[in-house]
């Protein structure tokens, strides 16, 4: 027979026919033919080259025909349990029984490694796949949203403020010069909850009820239910954000509480206001020092006394400060060792007040607030002989709040006889 360039040799008239394989050349017999047409997919088909036992270029034939006998110990074509068509064995995987193009369609899935078809998988935000099965359970699952409604105790998102302007509320990543005198308070409620099958309901209730961008919702290892943090806000932002009737609910409808004894344990409450609103290092001394001046009126009025969680102690220990430190600490020039003061300046943009107790009344919420701000204002405006003269007293405060116009703060006062 003449030699030809063609893998598939094609006889003269007068010769025997003799079929070679398309893959490897060798001679086609009825003990080595495995099919006499075989369709292949287009992208499947590969020359072979039987001298160097190579495949080359894709070839536009729609018909080939093969061996089944080994070639080098290797089936030299597959069929692909999936698309149902013939392929070259450098285009198949015999671990999964499918050809390269269909096993590319498989994952496995994210949760419990099972194998899942691309048709038939499920996709989380970052594209990882996950089973039916897996799915109906994640959390990343839109219809269990419910699930992730309390984010995790680390959970720090950036910060909207929020004031107001002519009766219109303002929002903004930042807060403009001309207002930051005026105190943003963000706080960080906590609850309990005497049945924990709720807390999931109930924070998705709350979420559901509350302005967008105004609080959420996170994890934490000292409660049973959750805390609730609200972005930083002036006070008479909050007076028209506050989800009043929603939080009333948590304790009616799902059987949370924000109680504290007055030992310090169980849920508190913990206020936020911006350091840039205060007036310099001094304003900040003052403010301290009313505290430390009145501890036993402001312990009275946040309905505890939690040396654990809120100390007002002024020891010169190495886990607390006293008087000689707190100038220093106002001007930034010494770090506060213990964040678990009555008035925690750890935080680089706020003073955190730690010393209240929880409550699930809105209007004694704002009350809180309204305390904060009040101090916050009193302080401000006393000069130093104001101070050594005695106005730094709790007497001389509840005088001037006399003739200023809050509007809970009275009645939260007056509820716990201070």
């Amino acid at each position: 027979m003449p030699e030809s360039n063609n893998i598939n040799e094609v006889p003269d008239d007068d010769e025997e026919e003799i079929q070679l394989c398309y893959f490897t050349g060798v001679v086609l017999t009825d003990e080595t033919l495995e099919n006499e047409l075989v369709t292949f997919r287009r992208d499947a088909a590969i020359t072979w080259d039987s001298s160097t036992m190579n495949f080359a270029y894709r070839h536009e034939q729609e018909y080939v025909n093969y061996t089944n006998e080994l070639v080098n110990h290797q089936y030299l074509v597959y069929l692909c349990d999936d698309c149902d068509s013939y392929f070259h064995y450098a285009l198949y995987n015999t671990d999964t029984d499918r050809c390269t193009s269909c096993n590319d369609t498989y994952s496995e899935c994210r949760d419990c490694g099972t194998e899942v078809h691309d048709d038939e998988s499920y996709r989380d935000d970052d594209g990882d796949p996950y089973c039916q099965d897996c799915w109906s359970e994640s959390d990343y699952n839109p219809d269990n949203q419910r699930l992730t409604t309390i984010q995790s105790y680390s959970y720090r998102p950036t910060p909207i403020f929020g004031w107001v302007v002519e009766s219109q509320l303002i929002r903004g990543l930042g807060v403009p010069r001309a207002i930051q005198s005026e105190p943003m308070f963000g706080f960080e409620l906590e609850t309990n909850a005497r049945d924990r099958s709720t807390i999931n309901d109930a924070s998705a209730f709350l979420l559901g009820e509350s302005p967008e961008e105004y609080l959420y919702n996170k994890e934490d290892g000292s409660i049973s239910g959750f805390e609730i943090v609200t972005h930083p806000f002036t006070l008479e932002a909050h007076k028209m954000l506050l989800p009043r009737q929603a939080i009333t609910k948590l304790s009616s409808q799902y059987s949370l509480s924000s109680w504290s004894s007055v030992n310090g344990t169980g849920a508190g409450l913990h206020v936020h206001i911006s350091k840039k609103s205060f007036a310099g290092s001094a304003h900040q001394f003052r403010f301290q020092m009313f505290h430390y001046r009145n501890s036993d009126f402001i312990k009275k009025f946040a309905g505890r006394d939690s040396d654990r969680w809120a100390s007002f102690r002024r020891t010169t220990d190495r886990n607390d400060y006293g008087y000689d430190d707190m100038v220093e600490i106002c001007k930034g020039n010494r770090s506060q060792n213990n964040r678990y003061s009555a008035l925690n300046f750890q935080n680089r943009n706020t003073i955190e007040l730690r010393y209240f107790r929880g409550s699930l009344k809105p209007e004694t919420v704002l009350g809180v607030l309204e305390f904060c701000h009040s101090v916050h204002a009193y302080t401000k405006l006393l000069t130093a002989k104001e101070v050594i003269d005695g106005c730094l007293q709790w007497g001389s405060y509840k005088m001037w709040l006399a003739d200023q116009n809050y509007e809970y703060l009275p009645q939260v006062l007056a509820t716990r006889c201070v």
